[in-house]
């Protein structure tokens, strides 16, 4: 029997909806994070994804619910909230994972909406409503596939891709070049859930997304930092060049994000200096400040440092020995570390706030006190299971690690294990105990290696490394991997990198973003399969001359003649190739020995493999091979 009228329109009616409620779930779970937190869930971070997922466990529970009692518009008035509450409530039963009630509210209202919106239209309204979200679902993942929304910056360009070898990793080294950083040194680089937030230290401010690095966007918001005073007052363009944004803090509050900066303020008819601690508020997606919303001031250090110094009042501001390192020693309490701008007496001085680590209440309306003392450049301070580390530099060597304590005093300006500046000795009298009550570093290092930031790995991507330090190291280039046991340094290894590194963060996925001081941001990533692949050489071959292997030595091989490391019988098909080895050759030899070099010997099998050939060279590249 033909069937006509409504008998067809109840047929049509299932395919719709179920075309719907698929839709309308990728809308609930993707517009409020793209909206809210900036990104697609694919990109969010271990701890936020629960989150969306709990928001769509509540919505197909508010359908299911909706669709249990027919007929009564009303219904998703109930069912919608009561669904997206117990998702709420299973998200907030795990300890440790994030929430955000913003989203939830935006979720279960926009949740709410779509069953209502089912309700009242028929299949047609509903399948072209179903295509419309899938559409503005797919642009939110393509906007976030290509970065962060907002405003573009100029463009980022990956420079280099190299494996370098540690001790327990291969790295896969990437530098990109972000041109918008190429101010003044200083500055910081922080995780802000699954994008870091960086800025010079001239205050510009920007985002990349670990994903998509080439997205790069700026910030929308002036810098707190101005340098004119200085240079109006003193004339001294080296001076004011001093100045810098040192580090900055972030942390979600129920609106967005709010923005801790460090920094440098010249006060021109004092003619004194302060360290600032000043804060912002953003938007949700990190792309401006809130409406209404402006820089303001949370902390200034004490007393305003007179910057005319000595008998004949000369100008003195070294702006490079200011620390103004930031941690969360706990959620709401910050720390702050300031140097002592190279005046001792300061460090020394209990009423001065120079020469300390402060601790900034910002719970109690921004009350501050000392929280240690004695340092002299503290550069690098973090905060793990409760443990605080710090790094500090010595004079001329004495670069230190130390434990922070609450209440403590390190002993600058009185004791150090450096010297003084073209001395063996350091001043007050290098044989004098160190000053009663002052603790003692844990580590030092001669000669200095102008260390910076320190952060503990968390490994999720270094799992070998998890627990370790990773120290910056600007002066020396490089990072310094430390492992400690029973409160003690075991060993300390160095990984070179060619760049004055001056902050670190570890990405929500286990990659590791290093700062530069120049316009260069570096990822570190896991590379081990060079090394699994060049375990197949190993059986035969050797960096350095060993004569119990078969094969000759591969250290310095590219560039090296073909078949003449002396006192080993090449074969009479290697010893006919002339010319010398390049990647290319190395590569090809690889392929097919044979087709290489006919006649050489049958002990090697061709590694037919590019992507494993890559990584061989790249692996012996690392080594010291080329």
């Amino acid at each position: 029997m033909t069937r006509t009228g409504p008998e067809v329109r109840a047929a049509a009616t299932p395919v719709p909806r179920v075309t719907w409620v698929f839709a309308s779930l990728g809308a609930v779970v993707f517009l409020p994070a793209w909206f809210y937190l900036g990104v697609a869930p694919a990109s969010l971070s271990p701890l936020e994804l629960p989150l969306v997922f709990a928001m769509g466990l509540g919505y197909l529970l508010a359908v299911v619910l909706s669709l249990a009692v027919p007929g009564r518009i009303w219904v998703p008035l109930w069912a919608g909230p009561a669904g997206f509450a117990v998702g709420y409530g299973l998200l907030l039963l795990v300890p440790g994972l994030q929430s955000s009630r913003a989203v939830v509210l935006l979720s279960a209202v926009l949740g709410t909406g779509f069953l209502l919106l089912d309700r009242v239209v028929g299949p047609r309204v509903r399948f072209a409503a179903s295509a419309l979200v899938a559409a503005m679902v797919v642009s939110s993942v393509v906007v976030d596939g290509a970065g962060p929304s907002g405003a573009g910056g100029a463009p980022v360009r990956v420079e280099d891709s190299e494996v370098r070898l540690t001790g327990l990793h291969g790295l896969r080294v990437t530098t990109f070049s972000v041109p918008d950083l190429a101010g003044r040194t200083g500055g910081g680089l922080v995780r802000a859930d699954s994008v870091l937030v960086v800025v010079d230290g001239a205050g510009d401010l920007g985002i990349l997304h670990p994903d998509a690095p080439e997205g790069w966007r700026r910030i929308e918001v002036g810098t707190p930092m101005d340098i004119e005073p200085m240079r109006a007052a003193a004339g001294r363009d080296d001076h004011a060049a001093r100045m810098r944004v040192m580090d900055l803090a972030v942390r979600r509050d129920e609106a967005g994000w709010e923005l801790y900066l460090s920094h440098h303020v010249f006060h021109g008819e004092e003619m004194c200096f302060i360290v600032r601690l000043s804060r912002v508020r953003l938007d949700p997606a990190l792309a401006a400040a809130r409406d209404g919303e402006t820089w303001e001031t949370v902390f200034e250090t004490d007393p305003c440092v007179p910057y005319l110094q000595g008998d004949r009042k000369e100008p003195f501001f070294r702006g490079n020995d200011s620390g103004g390192r930031l941690a969360w020693l706990e959620p709401g309490v910050l720390l702050l570390t300031v140097g002592d701008h190279m005046l001792p007496a300061l460090a020394g001085d209990a009423s001065s706030d120079y020469g300390k680590t402060i601790r900034i209440d910002l719970r109690d309306g921004g009350g501050a006190r000392h929280f240690t003392s004695g340092h002299r450049n503290p550069q690098g301070i973090t905060v793990a299971d409760g443990v605080v580390w710090a790094t500090e530099h010595g004079p001329q060597g004495g670069d230190e690690l130390n434990r922070l304590v609450d209440g403590a005093d390190y002993g600058w300006a009185w004791t150090t294990l450096g010297t003084d500046y073209g001395a063996f000795t350091f001043t007050p009298d290098d044989s004098a105990p160190p000053e009663p009550g002052a603790r003692e570093p844990l580590h030092v290092w001669m000669p200095s290696l102008g260390v910076s930031d320190v952060v503990v790995v968390e490994g999720r991507g270094f799992h070998r490394w998890r627990g370790d330090l990773l120290i910056a190291s600007l002066k020396a280039g490089h990072l310094r991997r430390v492992r400690m046991r029973d409160g003690r340094v075991v060993y300390d290894e160095p990984i070179d990198l060619g760049h004055r590194i001056r902050a670190i963060v570890e990405d929500a996925r286990g990659a590791i973003w290093l700062r530069t001081d120049g316009p260069e941001v570096l990822r570190l990533e896991v590379d081990d399969a060079g090394a699994e692949a060049w375990s197949a050489c190993v059986r035969c071959h050797a960096l350095v001359e060993d004569p119990t292997l078969r094969g000759p030595h591969l250290g310095g091989v590219e560039g090296r003649p073909v078949a003449s490391v002396a006192g080993f019988e090449y074969s009479p098909g290697l010893r006919a190739v002339r010319g010398r080895w390049t990647r290319a050759r190395l590569d090809a030899f690889l392929s097919d020995p044979q087709a290489f070099a006919p006649g050489t010997a049958k002990a090697m099998e061709p590694v037919t493999d590019p992507e494993v050939r890559r990584r061989i060279l790249d692996h012996l590249r690392a080594a010291g091979g080329y």
